[in-house]
């Protein structure tokens, strides 16, 4: 039997309460890349796992969803039986429109998204339309003869990554393939699906370990006024957010006090690429 030892991380701009306290409780060691961009805030996590060799797996635990003891443990004693490079549970795309679907497709959704294309801050690209499109599985669907089955797209819940995937990619965002190199994207599981596509790694999910996605009912975005500060979102939880003063924070299994991995110079002035008076990403670092 294959032993597991998995590093829970969560990118997390916002703190609610429910989900740490569930993350908590499932009794693994887990770390936190707050406040910080989602690219950065990936790849930050994936620094401390690789220079971190007892752990064998890296499990991505978006900060909005409910992520429990059972779930996880389900996971290592299907892992422990075959060993898959990419394995997770599912849950519901989110609490409006889709909240009747699962976060898995049937196709393989396109880097591009459909929309104009960003600007860069500078020239804008016009007419230029994606393919992105999600095929979702509904909720519903009839999984009886394959609860565990290989999918195009898995949308991070609870998904477990080997070491040896971990070593060989890093996480990137879609700005660059949207034509936006120097404003933040997102989509990181977007990309990370194409990726191991491309690798010909199967992403494998168990369509029976099902967790709750509190996401939906309008976007979270950076405040206008300073570099800190989101919309307050109410998740049936108490939720404060923001983005700027990073911290990577490394919590041992079942404690609240942690270990302050990395901090980010305290200041930190953020520049919001804006159209029609909205925030549509932050000016990357040049």
């Amino acid at each position: 039997m294959l032993k597991i030892n998995p590093l829970l991380f969560a990118p997390s701009p916002r703190n609610i309460s429910k989900v740490y306290d569930a993350l908590k409780k499932t009794g693994y060691d887990r770390l936190y890349s707050k406040f910080f961009t989602e690219e950065i805030a990936y790849n930050l996590g994936r620094d401390f796992f690789l220079k971190h060799e007892e752990y064998t797996h890296f499990v991505i635990c978006p900060d909005d969803l409910l992520v429990e003891k059972k779930h996880i443990d389900a996971l290592i004693k299907n892992l422990e039986k075959y060993d898959y490079q990419i394995h997770a549970g599912v849950c519901n795309v989110d609490n409006g429109k889709y909240k009747d679907f699962l976060c898995i497709t049937e196709n393989l959704p396109h880097p591009m998204r459909i929309m104009k294309a960003r600007t860069d801050g500078a020239e804008p690209i016009v007419n230029l339309i994606g393919w992105r499109h999600y095929a979702w599985y509904p909720s519903d669907y009839d999984f009886t003869d394959e609860p565990i089955r290989s999918v195009y797209f898995s949308g991070f819940a609870a998904q477990f990554i080997s070491r040896k995937v971990m070593e060989t990619v890093k996480f990137d965002d879609d700005s660059f393939v949207n034509h936006s190199p120097n404003v933040t994207g997102g989509s990181i599981d977007v990309i990370f699906s194409n990726k191991m596509f491309q690798l010909n790694i199967p992403l494998v999910v168990d369509t029976t370990i099902r967790m709750n996605h509190l996401a939906g009912g309008g976007l979270i975005i950076p405040g206008l006024e300073t570099d800190k500060g989101l919309q307050k979102k109410d998740y049936g939880s108490s939720v404060e957010g923001k983005i700027g003063d990073g911290q990577v924070r490394f919590y041992r299994a079942n404690k609240d006090t942690y270990d302050l991995i990395y901090e980010e110079p305290k200041g930190v002035k953020r520049k919001w690429m804006m159209r029609n008076g909205k925030v549509i990403g932050q000016l990357k670092d040049k």
